[in-house]
């Protein structure tokens, strides 16, 4: 936050590392939806911090890339769009352009970007609508979007945001600034993506439970922990944690066989995993007992 203003200004801190870059003097409601934002993000990668330092003392990993980036420009003009994939093309990005909602939907189809370039006005759609839907989509969710627009209204820059949007660029947009937004676009999708493969990875190869596929008692006995702390500290926070057990279990292994009894409590974790919330996490406590 500074009274420097210029894009060259700009250009300079997001590439120090800045999530975001205001000049003063800053207009409220543009600063709290900034921020907001800002908080979603640190809280989503609190989380995968999180779930990756419970298992990182069993398991020493890096997960990288040394693929190249690529952008989806969903741009109706078509002499903008081929521009813009030019510069971005210099940086090292692959690029691909859509003209159209329609054919940004195909493209999504069969393959994800790193990060979009959103015209906010298309032939066939609003952009506020694609980018609703796109959020709401199991698989886009986390895709990062940078809305771009020839719109300057301080309101319609705040509902793209609030919509979902990482990023805000009025047309006509200087050169070095939009390859500094896209560059810092990429460097916080990165991260998040490696979070998310360290977490996933981790999890499969310690916190799983070997017989049911779902989280097993050392996940549980950590996440308890980290919980417990997180809801001391903040007496807002609440978190319950339901605990149950298969009656007569032991009838079902004695009768037909431990084969049989497996297979019953892979289907109750396969119950509990379908029933379960998306922010709820199932674990296997031990036996026939699960949390």
């Amino acid at each position: 936050v500074t009274s420097l203003d210029g894009s060259d200004n700009r250009v300079k801190g997001l590439d120090a590392g800045a999530d975001e870059f205001l000049t003063k003097p800053i207009n409220r409601a543009e600063l709290l939806v900034r921020v907001r934002t800002l908080q979603r993000m640190k809280q989503m990668q609190d989380e995968l911090q999180h779930r990756q330092q419970i298992v990182s003392h069993a398991i020493n990993m890096k997960v990288g890339s040394s693929n190249q980036p690529t952008v989806l420009i969903v741009e109706d003009d078509e002499r903008l769009g081929k521009q813009i994939s030019d510069v971005l093309s210099t940086t090292g990005c692959q690029t691909e352009v859509a003209s159209c909602a329609a054919a940004a939907r195909d493209i999504l189809k069969q393959r994800i970007p790193d990060l979009v370039l959103l015209d906010r006005i298309l032939p066939d759609s609003d952009g506020m609508a694609l980018l609703a839907e796109w959020k709401a989509h199991e698989r886009l969710h986390l895709m990062p979007v940078i809305i771009i627009t020839a719109l300057n209204n301080l309101e319609q820059k705040i509902e793209g945001i609030e919509c979902g949007a990482d990023d805000y660029l009025v047309k006509p947009v200087e050169i070095n600034e939009l390859q500094a937004r896209v560059r810092a676009g990429l460097r916080r999708a990165s991260t998040q993506q490696n979070l998310r493969q360290d977490v996933e990875r981790l999890k499969v190869a310690t916190v799983t439970d070997g017989l049911t596929d779902i989280r097993n008692r050392f996940y549980l006995d950590a996440d308890l922990e980290h919980r417990v702390a997180q809801s001391l500290r903040d007496k807002l926070r609440e978190f319950s944690v339901i605990m149950l057990d298969i009656d007569h279990f032991k009838e079902v292994n004695d009768q037909f066989g431990h084969m049989i009894g497996d297979t019953v409590l892979r289907r109750v974790a396969q119950i509990l995993q379908k029933t379960a919330r998306t922010a709820d996490i199932v674990t296997r406590y031990g036996g026939e007992e699960f949390c």
